[in-house]
């Protein structure tokens, strides 16, 4: 959960997180590729000290279906790994703007840019995806 830090990278919101394995794996591993490809191309990493200061950069997520709110997104602090299975992702459930709050579950918690990926969602209903 976020603090007063304001060192980029961090979560700076209220993260209500239930661990626990992924409902359906399947979903989180549909975005794997795609990584592997960012990865490839530099558009995600982590453990650079030249770069934001070691932290993890480059998420990405998914709508589980079309017209839903819930969405399945890249952990936090995920950029240096070279390949991620289902239990380095979260689904995201809830997104509340005005308490600043976010709902997941998942074996790791979500990436501190959830909120920022919530309100792609929510002002493009057509977005499947935010890379």
């Amino acid at each position: 959960m976020g603090g007063n830090n304001e060192t980029e990278g961090v979560t700076k919101y209220r993260l209500d997180f239930q661990q626990a394995p992924l409902p359906q794996p399947a979903l989180a591993l549909q975005l794997e590729p795609w990584r592997q490809r960012l990865c490839a191309l530099g558009l995600i990493g982590g453990n650079n000290p030249a770069r934001y200061d070691g932290l993890g950069f480059g998420n990405l997520s998914h709508r589980i279906k079309p017209g839903s709110s819930d969405f399945v997104i890249s952990g936090t602090q995920t950029g240096h790994l070279e390949k991620m299975g289902s239990e380095a992702y979260a689904l995201v459930t809830l997104c509340d703007p005005a308490s600043n709050t976010i709902r997941a579950q998942g074996e790791t918690p979500p990436s501190s840019e959830a909120m920022t990926h919530a309100a792609i969602y929510s002002a493009a209903p057509g977005a499947q995806a935010v890379i």
